[in-house]
């Protein structure tokens, strides 16, 4: 799927991440200091039935990424016409139009607890362990070039996140954490 800016003049920003890395709470923290709408993908695939099956092996949807993109810029389009910022929130956020991107990484050993809390299966959590490892999200957020990449592993610096917003730019940690992955995966 091919990824373009949005380009109408409003703040368009992303939060992506894996399972467990806070994307929903980030959003309604900063959804309240920018007074921006957020659309949730997860509620908008579930809702509208945006998947094309589900994976019984990963126990995942097979989301229709075209069918939901297209759902999502006439969302914003019609029902946000008048927004400046909105916020698009969820696994597949960095595939669709975004102004900035938010990405969230989380160490390993708290986003196996948090996936787990979550009743995760075994496999599930070793699948998102490591997609978090190869930073998939920010792998496939690279188009963009307004990219924050953020630790959630404990409190998050909204100020910083406010402070990027108004400058842009890329703020790529490169965080490594190989050290922790081989500790946490070897419990498989």
């Amino acid at each position: 799927m091919k990824n373009c800016n949005y380009k109408t003049g409003k703040k368009i920003i992303s939060i992506t991440g894996t399972p467990g890395t806070g994307k929903t709470t980030l959003a309604e923290k900063l959804a309240q200091k920018l007074n921006a709408e957020i659309i949730n993908l997860t509620g908008i695939v579930n809702k509208n039935n945006l998947y094309a099956g589900i994976d019984k092996e990963r126990d995942a949807k097979i989301v229709d990424e075209f069918q939901l993109k297209k759902f999502v810029v006439n969302l914003i389009e019609t029902k946000f016409p008048d927004s400046e910022n909105i916020i698009i929130e969820g696994l597949l956020s960095h595939f669709m139009p975004a102004t900035h991107i938010i990405v969230l990484r989380t160490k390993p050993g708290v986003l196996k607890k948090r996936l787990e809390l979550r009743g995760y299966s075994k496999a599930k959590v070793k699948e998102n362990l490591e997609a978090e490892f190869l930073g998939v999200c920010l792998e496939e957020s690279l188009w963009c070039k307004n990219i924050l990449e953020l630790d959630t592993t404990g409190n998050v610096n909204l100020n910083l996140i406010l402070n990027w917003l108004k400058e842009g730019g890329r703020i790529i940690k490169e965080i490594d954490r190989a050290e922790d992955f081989c500790e946490v995966l070897g419990e498989f």
